[in-house]
């Protein structure tokens, strides 16, 4: 069981070869509905990773390559794109 951001739903969108696990879920209180990476047995809100300043949400994850690099709906004043998430190295 994946667990949650802190609310009642979630749901898993893809797993890698290395059992990383994308999807979205929805936060404390049900307020908002965020992208998730589950990997090295912790649920991490892939908002952690962002620049606050940049004005971008993670809405949701929607698949990950054994790269680690992630394709999600981000959102951007109001407009909601197809973003690709890669980790730093």
């Amino acid at each position: 069981m994946l667990g949650t951001l802190g609310g009642s739903f979630s749901i898993a969108r893809d797993l890698n070869n290395h059992g990383e696990i994308v999807g979205g879920s929805l936060t404390e209180g049900d307020e908002n509905f965020h992208g998730f990476v589950y990997r090295n047995n912790q649920l991490r809100d892939l908002n952690e990773f962002l620049d606050p300043g940049a004005g971008w949400e993670v809405l949701q994850g929607l698949g990950i390559n054994n790269h680690g690099e992630i394709i999600a709906i981000g959102s951007n004043t109001g407009q909601d794109r197809i973003v690709l998430l890669r980790p730093r190295v």
